[in-house]
C-alpha cells in the first residue's frame, strides 16, 4: 500500500497534498495547470511521463536511502555522526 504525501506547511503543521488519492484526470491537470487548450491525448501523455517520473523518483529514493543506512553500519564515524544528530 502506498503512503499518501505529505507536505510541510508553515508553522510545521504537515498536510497531505491529495488526501482522497483521486487520480491525476486530463480534467484536473488542466485545471490545477492552467493548460486549458490541451487535448486529452496530450494531457494523457503528460499525465504518463508524470507517473513514470514519479517511478524513477521513488527508485533513486530508495536505493539512496537503502545506500546511505547501508554505509551508516558499516562506517563507525558516519555510525556515530548520525546518532549524535539524532
Amino acid at each position: 500500500m502506498r503512503k499518501a504525501r505529505i507536505v510541510d506547511q508553515p508553522g510545521n503543521k504537515p498536510s497531505l497534498l491529495n488526501p482522497g488519492r483521486t487520480p491525476l484526470t486530463p480534467e484536473r491537470l488542466r485545471e490545477l495547470s492552467g493548460l486549458h487548450h490541451l487535448t486529452d491525448e496530450e494531457a494523457g501523455k503528460i499525465i504518463e511521463s508524470i507517473r513514470l517520473f514519479v517511478k524513477v523518483l521513488y527508485r533513486f529514493m530508495t536505493i539512496k536511502c537503502s545506500d546511505e543506512n547501508s554505509n551508516a553500519q558499516t562506517d563507525p564515524v558516519k555510525s556515530d555522526i548520525q546518532n549524535n544528530a539524532a
